[in-house]
């Protein structure tokens, strides 16, 4: 009777926690045009599809200049993560974090200053 128990216990733990664990978007997903913007400072990228091996992502282009205000870093590629966007350099390394907010991703969740990226409509 035990042994029944304590597999119920574990099926209603792995369930819940499978229930809240969060979904990694594909690439498909989030392509499309973005805009980051930094205070009153902002540059539109695009997020690719088509990967970068090199970078370990997906390609990145800006669509227009990108001052070291908004990006100090400059990427070249991004990769999904199921909390937010990673933007990286061309060796893969993480150059600015995205979290998922509301309707939008912020940089440095911590301070009020972060960066933004919202999707263009």
């Amino acid at each position: 009777m035990c042994k029944f128990i304590l597999v119920g216990i574990i099926f209603l733990f792995s369930g819940a926690s499978m229930a809240s664990s969060l979904v990694l978007p594909s690439a498909e997903t989030l392509s499309g045009q973005w805009t980051v913007s930094d205070k009153s400072k902002s540059c539109v990228v695009q997020l690719n599809a088509e990967s970068v091996e090199s970078a370990g992502g997906y390609s990145l282009k800006f669509l227009s200049d990108c001052t070291p205000d908004v990006l100090p870093q400059e990427p070249v590629a991004w990769r999904p993560a199921p909390d937010g966007i990673a933007l990286l350099d061309k060796d893969g390394l993480t150059v600015l974090f995205f979290s998922q907010e509301d309707d939008h991703y912020r940089s440095q969740i911590w301070a009020e200053t972060g960066k933004i990226l919202k999707r263009n409509n």
